[in-house]
C-alpha cells in the first residue's frame, strides 16, 4: 500500500459574496492528526469570525480544489412578550401590572402563571422550544392576522406555565 505524502499546511483563499473583499488563511496539520488512516489527514485554519457568506478554494502543496461557496444564515432575531397571571390570593395586589416591552426577566409571586410570547422579525420559524432545567417544552405556533385578514409568514409561539420552575434556555429553529 503506497503512503500519502501529505503537507505539513496549506491555504484557503476566501472572498466574500457581497463586497468582494478577499482573504487567504492559514491551514496547518495538527500532531497526530490523520484521519481513517494514511489515506487522510485533517487541516485547521480559523476566522475569528464569520459574518458574510462566501467563496473559498483549498491549496495544498501543488492540489487545490474548486470553489465553492459556504452560505451564512442569519439566527433568529426574536421579540419576546412576557405577562403574569398572579395565583387567586394575590391578584388585585400591584403585581399586575404589565411587564415591559421586550424584558427577557421577570420576578413573579410562586404559584403565578407566566405567558411567553415569541414572534421573529427576520425569518419564518418552524419551531419554538422553552427549556427549562433539562426539560423541553415546545411553544405553540400561531399565526398572526395582517391588515388584509391573512397570516402571510408571521407566527407567534406562545406558551403558559407555572412560574415555580427556573426557565434558562430558550432555542428557536
Amino acid at each position: 500500500m503506497a503512503q500519502a505524502n501529505w503537507p505539513d499546511q496549506g491555504r484557503a483563499e476566501l472572498q466574500t459574496v457581497a463586497s468582494g473583499l478577499k482573504t487567504g488563511l492559514d491551514l496547518t496539520a495538527p500532531a497526530d492528526s490523520t484521519a481513517g488512516g494514511e489515506t487522510q489527514q485533517v487541516f485547521i485554519g480559523q476566522l475569528p469570525k464569520l459574518v458574510d457568506s462566501l467563496t473559498f478554494q483549498l491549496y495544498l502543496g501543488d492540489a487545490w480544489t474548486d470553489p465553492a461557496t459556504l452560505q451564512v444564515i442569519a439566527l433568529p432575531a426574536i421579540e419576546p412578550t412576557l405577562s403574569v397571571t398572579p395565583p387567586s390570593y394575590a391578584r388585585g395586589v400591584d403585581s399586575d401590572e404589565p411587564v415591559a416591552p421586550g424584558a427577557r426577566q421577570i420576578s413573579v409571586i410562586e404559584g403565578s402563571q407566566v405567558g411567553l410570547e415569541v414572534k421573529c422579525s427576520n425569518k419564518a420559524l418552524t419551531e419554538a422550544v422553552l427549556l427549562v432545567d433539562g426539560a423541553t417544552y415546545p411553544l405553540s405556533p400561531r399565526p398572526i392576522p395582517t391588515p388584509t385578514g391573512t397570516c402571510g409568514r408571521s407566527i407567534r409561539f406562545t406558551r403558559r406555565s407555572s412560574a415555580s420552575k427556573n426557565p434558562r434556555v430558550m432555542k428557536f429553529k
